[in-house]
């Protein structure tokens, strides 16, 4: 059995790119929700 040279994406880097985008995006919202509940409750 030989290994080919395959270029491209397998399935495993593609679900583990879109898993790093995922936590990066919830985080990215979960900042900005906090930070939105905060400046609102600072002006009330």
């Amino acid at each position: 059995m030989t290994l080919k040279n395959q270029k491209g994406f397998t399935l495993i880097e593609s679900l583990l790119v879109v898993l790093i985008l995922a936590v990066v995006g919830f985080a990215g919202y979960y900042v900005w929700h906090t930070r939105h509940e905060s400046n609102k409750s600072s002006n009330a």
